[in-house]
């Protein structure tokens, strides 16, 4: 697992190792509140929505995309829009993203139902499983681009 980037000596890490770092910083707090199931599944899908678009967005920016271009739509926390993008530029993911994905998405993006959930009666949120293990492969693989 990669460290957060040291800002020791100056200046702001590469923005790959950025978004990875967060990626890799959040990803124990999803498995473990994925070990139980009282009260974490809103802690666990925003986490999760979190460190998925942060994996995703740090292995489209090793591939040349700008924070600028990431910052907005589609990509802006479009987790279906980046997953999409990123399966189309080699990062071994299936075509069609998993339904934790889809879920996720429909939380994490706009108008971010998880955050704010002003105008819903209830939220359907993704189970640990398969959330946390295909997470974790995810971020796995792109560190293992980012940081060889």
């Amino acid at each position: 697992m990669a460290a957060l980037p040291s800002l020791q000596g100056g200046g702001a890490p590469p923005l790959d190792r950025a978004y990875l770092a967060t990626a890799v910083s959040l990803l124990p707090g999803v498995e473990l509140l994925g070990t139980t199931t009282k009260g974490t599944s809103v802690s666990r899908a925003l986490t999760a929505g979190f460190a998925l678009e942060c994996a995703l967005k740090a292995f489209l920016a090793n591939a040349g995309f700008t924070e600028n271009e990431l910052r907005k739509k589609p990509w802006l926390h479009d987790l279906e829009a980046l997953w999409g993008e990123a399966e189309k530029r080699g990062l071994k993911l299936p075509s069609k993203a998993p339904s934790w994905v889809e879920l996720l998405n429909s939380l994490h993006n706009s108008p971010y139902h998880l955050r704010y959930p002003t105008k819903v009666n209830g939220l359907v949120l993704p189970g640990p499983d398969p959330l946390t293990k295909e997470l974790r492969a995810i971020v796995d693989e792109v560190e293992a681009i980012v940081c060889p």
